[in-house]
This record gives C-alpha cells, structure tokens and sequence, in this order.
C-alpha cells in the first residue's frame, strides 16, 4: 500500500509509474546516457572561428584519457582532390558554384567514411573538422552515420565568435598557416578569406534542438551551451570543453621534498632539513 510519505519521499515506484520515464525526450537520454561504441563529434561553424584548434585540443586531451581519437579534416580531402590554388579561393565556396559545391560534398563523405572506419576498428571518437554550415549539411552526415548500421552517435560542436580581437587573430593564423593561401601575398590571402566568410554567412544556419546533442562554445569558451549530453559526453568532454583556453601559461612540474618521518609518504610529511 501507498503512504503519503511516498509523495513527499518521492518515491521511485511514483516516478518511474508516471508518464516521465516514456516521454520522447527522456527515452533520448537513455539511449544516449550508455558510452556509445563510437562518437562523432562533428564541427560546426564560419572560417576562423578555430574549429581545427578545438578539434587538436580534443583529440590530445581524449587520446591522453586512454580514448583512441582522430581527427579528419575535410579541408585536406578537398585539397587532394581539387589543387588549393582552385578549391582555396572564395568563389569555390559559393554555393550558386554546382561543380564546387559537389566536390565540397564528395570530400565531407570521403573523410565520414574514413571517420566512420576508424570507429569500426576499435577507434572510440573521431572528429570531423568541417564547416558544416547548413542543416542540409548536417543532415546528411546523420543519415550517413545511422545508415552505417553502428551504434555510433553524433553531436555536433559548433564554435561561434563575435569577438573582435579573436577574429582577427584567427584570420591571421589561418592565412599564414593553411596551404589555401600560401602562394598569396598576406593582403590577398585575407581578402580572400574574408570573401569566403561572407559566402558562408550568405547559407549559414546555427544548430538547433530538433537536431540532436550538440555543444556550443562560444568565443573559444567564453560560455558553453549544451543539449542533450550525457554519458561520456557530461563526464568527460563538456568539463574540457569549458577549460579550453587559447593564452599561455605556465607549467610547473615540482619534485617532493624529503620528509622527516620515515616510511610515511613525502606528501604527508613535513620537510626536514635536507628537503627544505
């Protein structure tokens, strides 16, 4: 029989007899709460928003966790398919450009495919470094990974920056770095990229909940928001996520003193002469 006390206590049988544990939502969060056998973390966002450098700093920190991780980014696909002195430039990057946009296509399935093998052989994350700018996009590499017939998962890590200052580093860094622009002079290079931008904000469209798990971080973690993420994904990446930082610091690696007890470990005893 049922108390009262039950209601106030609030009693498992209560909760779990009611309409709650069955919602759509709830029943989305038991199948993503168990570690997955595979996750695609695939990016999202504008050049220079520092895609690549949140997709390096995850996959060291993952590998460092015992995680075996890689990253695939679709701008190398690209490149070796189409040479960067034609797939660099900011009319590629149109989407009124048909040929373009389905050599663009062709290399984001290329690196799926590839990001998707590596989970089969026993790989636990991968990380697509894209754009992935539209729903469409998106769209499709879900299809693409639920086809695969794998209980792998997909959640989607946009990077979105309206910081100034950040911009600018980011589009400096970009144009000095990536083989799209090594054979323009700096000026050229960052005109070129800046129409590229434009190109994308011309299509682009921000991830929404009817999408799945994603996480976004904005201004290289000035804030995170996050729908959906459970399991690993709330233990282990989300807290990361909100410690990335992008200045640098010190790190002080500092050996133990000797102690004055004996057999007792140097970190719970005092220092003795020879320590201090």
């Amino acid at each position: 029989s049922r108390s009262p006390q039950d209601y106030y206590k609030g009693s498992a049988d209560v909760t779990t007899a009611g309409s709650l544990s069955r919602t759509k939502r709830y029943v989305e969060r038991e199948r993503l709460t168990p570690d997955a056998h595979g996750i695609v973390l695939a990016l999202v966002g504008l050049p220079a928003r520092g895609k690549s450098f949140i997709s390096r700093k995850l996959e060291g920190f993952l590998e460092w966790r015992g995680l075996p991780t890689r990253v695939f980014n679709v701008g190398k696909y690209r490149r070796e398919a189409v040479a960067p002195q034609e797939s660099g430039r900011s009319n590629f990057f149109d989407a009124e450009n048909k040929a373009a946009l389905a050599a663009r296509e062709a290399a984001a399935l290329a690196a799926l495919d590839d990001a998707l093998a590596f989970l089969s052989r026993g790989g636990k994350v991968t990380i697509l470094d894209a754009t992935n700018s539209t729903m469409a996009r998106r769209k499709l590499i879900a299809d693409q990974v639920h086809a695969y017939g794998k209980p792998f998962v997909v959640v989607f890590v946009e990077a979105i920056c309206e910081d100034g200052e950040i911009l600018e580093a980011n589009m400096l860094s970009k144009v000095q770095n990536s083989p799209d622009f090594w054979h323009l002079t700096l000026d050229d290079a960052l005109s070129d990229l800046k129409a590229r931008i434009g190109k994308y904000e011309e299509v682009y469209e921000t991830v929404e909940d009817s999408e799945g798990p994603y996480i976004k971080v904005f201004d290289l973690s000035s804030k995170i928001m996050a729908s959906h993420c459970y399991g690993r994904l709330a233990n282990c990446i989300l807290p990361f996520m909100m410690a990335i930082h992008i200045g640098a610091r010190p790190i002080w690696l500092v050996r133990a003193g000797t102690g004055e007890t004996p057999g007792e470990s140097d970190r719970l005893s005092k220092l003795n002469n020879a320590g201090r």
